[in-house]
């Protein structure tokens, strides 16, 4: 074999390496893609922690047990005035005038 023979059989040697490595690493992704997106689409997307900081989350829904709200808050409530009676409040209509065109013009 000539000194160029041995030099593309080496090439094409290192070609055939990177070309498995490369089929390799495509088959790992795309397995992680088929998983992240199960676990994000799949049956159970809202039951799965995705966001792990999720424990020190408050509840967006409030319960009689939980108390949400500060002592200044809870006061402000309590003493916030009744209204025991309603004013009547007298509101005038604006009535639209109609423009009047008469048939014949005067000149």
């Amino acid at each position: 074999m000539t000194e160029l023979e041995q030099i593309l059989i080496k090439k094409l040697e290192f070609t055939n390496e990177q070309n498995r490595l490369l089929i390799e690493q495509l088959a790992l992704l795309t397995e992680q893609v088929q998983l992240l997106t199960q676990k994000l689409f799949g049956r159970s997307s809202e039951k799965s922690n995705i966001i792990p900081s999720v424990e020190n989350q408050l509840s967006l829904f409030i319960d009689e047990e939980s108390n949400l709200f500060n002592e200044a808050e809870i006061d402000q409530y309590n003493k916030a005035p009744e209204i025991s009676h309603l004013e009547d409040i007298k509101v005038k209509m604006r009535t639209i005038r109609q423009n009047k065109r008469t048939s014949s013009r005067q000149r």
